[in-house]
């Protein structure tokens, strides 16, 4: 996503002339100013009749400028940068734009009245470089600076201080050449001077004005030479095809017959920009806008995934954490019933059932026992080809030892019966956060995110994170329930899958009829997949590939050999009071299936 000379070039040739829907900016007084986030900075232009926004970001990884139809949150209070541009610019009008060659520093000259209201010039200065950008706020007569979105000193850097009263310096030039002055001499002077060993991407990129590596790449392509082609492997004539390549493009530069192209995969998702197809990048799509709308479209994308994924993340980690919290409540009340004398747990060995022999056998042969013995090898009676080694207390008799076996074994047993229920709970708790850490997994839509959010606030678990985050947000009114993913088997029958528990209890208990055939993972959390059956029997095709649906859409969709069970919708009941996507059914059948990450998209209903 290269914000290169070339794009910026565009970005200002369409808003000084217009095109298509893009306003001319020559002329629009500033109305109001916004800083939304730290290096991000909002602006809004009035023209009679019309308002609309100016984006200048100095992010390292988003610095940009274009037009942009995304109205963002600024803060109550808005930061000291924001309140001087106020002060100074708005109500202004802009005057001119400036762009030095292709370089990456776009100059807005503004016409404001001072304080004694005289005409003066204010330029705001926008220098796109990466993690060097920034926005500066210049006195245009004294080339003073008034203040920037970002400062620093002579510690930070030895050419120039961004400091308030300091003077503008240029940022340091960088040695490439222009690219209104190129002929072919200078070109093949140029790139023989560079270091054989070389790839002619980075040359191009280091050496000639305005290009991106991005760019560079796509002139090699058009030259029809290999991409990772190096300075000594070249010989006259890839120089000379290179070179006409490249005065082909400046030339429409010269003439700003610029072709801004979006570049998008197959899902239409935009992955790289720039003011020229990329023709090089042969698996992705190009679209046709104005450059200023594509940026826009490109940055508000990747913005809106960021959050997703930022958003998603946080789900799963507090998903998770709740996961790790049911788990050991499982392993605590399992260790519940640990005996003394380093005996094995319950889950190892029934150890109450020794006991109760043991205090049998001590029953059975008090007659020949003493009291003061510390242990005693007694025949098994229920094995009699095997001993038992009984430890006694030498403090008791044989019977006073026996009693004290049968209360252990009491004890033992009673403990049980009070873990056991809530043993069941906390597994059936960590089965339902398993489905819903896979939903999370799975989402891949903000609705999708929405609702799993609605989910964990109706079971509390949501409300008690924002109540251990201190959040001040309120919880969202409940949401209708969104459409499970539909999709149409090769023998044409309709196959839903629920993408959450909400849309599982949905689908399984509302959408689904009696005879239609529900399909789960056996004792693996994922979807509740039907299929639309209209009274007609499923043929063995459309049974496989529901299955491996639910596979797919499933914890297990990494695995293989994945367990399947299927029954009539029927013989599917929800226990009152049950979690979300929970539900008990009867009279099933087990199919085996491997998931196909193919199959979803072949099946796909469009």
């Amino acid at each position: 996503m290269p914000f290169d000379g070339l794009v910026l070039a565009a970005i200002k040739k369409e808003l000084i002339d217009g095109a298509l829907n893009v306003t001319p900016l020559l002329g629009s007084r500033i109305d109001r100013i916004y800083q939304p986030a730290p290096l991000e900075l909002n602006i809004v232009l009035r023209q009679p009749g019309k308002r609309f926004r100016l984006l200048i970001s100095a992010r390292a990884s988003e610095a940009r400028i274009h037009l942009t139809e995304q109205a963002k949150k600024n803060p109550a209070s808005p930061p000291l940068f924001c309140m001087v541009l106020r002060k100074h610019l708005e109500g202004g009008r802009i005057v001119g734009l400036a762009q030095e060659g292709l370089e990456r520093i776009l100059v807005f000259q503004i016409e404001v009245r001072n304080e004694i209201n005289q005409l003066t010039q204010k330029n705001l200065v926008c220098e796109i470089m990466g993690k060097h950008s920034n926005v500066i706020l210049v006195d245009a007569t004294t080339q003073t600076i008034i203040d920037s979105i970002k400062r620093y000193s002579f510690n930070l850097s030895r050419y120039r201080e961004v400091l308030p009263g300091r003077p503008y310096l240029h940022p340091p030039k960088q040695d490439k050449l222009a690219f209104d002055t190129l002929n072919e001499a200078i070109f093949q002077e140029n790139i023989w001077q560079q270091p054989l060993a070389a790839k002619l991407e980075q040359i191009l990129q280091r050496r000639f004005e305005g290009l991106s590596t991005l760019m560079s790449r796509e002139i090699i392509y058009r030259a029809g030479l290999p991409a990772d082609l190096t300075l000594n492997e070249c010989g006259e004539y890839e120089i000379n095809v290179l070179g006409q390549k490249l005065k082909l493009l400046y030339s429409k530069v010269r003439e700003s017959s610029f072709q801004p192209a979006l570049m998008v995969n197959e899902a239409g998702e935009p992955v790289e920009f720039a003011a020229f197809p990329l023709t090089h990048l042969r698996k992705l799509t190009a679209r046709k806008a104005t450059m200023n709308a594509i940026v826009d479209q490109f940055f508000t994308f990747q913005e809106e995934r960021s959050w997703f994924n930022q958003k998603k993340q946080r789900l799963i980690s507090l998903v998770q954490k709740e996961i790790d919290y049911q788990a050991k409540k499982i392993s605590t009340f399992e260790q519940a019933g640990s005996l003394p004398y380093g005996e094995e747990n319950l889950t190892e060995v029934d150890k109450a059932e020794k006991f109760k022999l043991y205090g049998e056998l001590l029953l059975a042969n008090a007659h020949c026992l003493e009291k003061g013995l510390t242990e005693v090898s007694l025949a098994n009676f229920h094995d009699p080809s095997s001993r038992v080694l009984i430890s006694l207390d030498p403090q008791l008799s044989p019977v006073e030892n026996a009693n004290a076996f049968f209360k252990k074994y009491q004890k033992i047993k009673k403990a049980r019966l009070a873990i056991q229920p809530l043993l069941e709970k906390a597994h059936q708790e960590r089965f339902y956060l398993l489905s819903v850490e896979t939903a999370l997994q799975q989402a891949s839509t903000l609705s999708d995110l929405a609702e799993i959010s609605q989910e964990l606030m109706t079971t509390g678990y949501l409300a008690k994170i924002i109540t251990s985050q201190k959040s001040k947000d309120k919880p969202k009114p409940k949401q209708k329930t969104s459409a499970p993913l539909k999709f149409v088997s090769s023998d044409s029958l309709t196959i839903l899958v629920g993408k959450n528990n909400r849309q599982n209890d949905y689908l399984t208990m509302r959408l689904a009829q009696e005879n239609d055939v529900w399909l789960h993972t056996k004792e693996i959390p994922g979807s509740h997949v039907v299929i639309k059956t209209n009274g007609q029997p499923v043929p063995p095709t459309t049974l496989q590939e529901a299955a491996i649906l639910a596979a797919f859409y499933s914890r297990a969709w990494q695995s293989h050999n994945i367990p399947v069970d299927y029954t009539s919708r029927k013989n599917v009941k929800k226990p009152p009071g049950s979690r979300p996507g929970f539900v008990t059914y009867t009279n099933h059948r087990t199919i085996m299936v491997n998931p196909d990450k193919n199959l979803p998209v072949k099946l796909q209903q469009d």
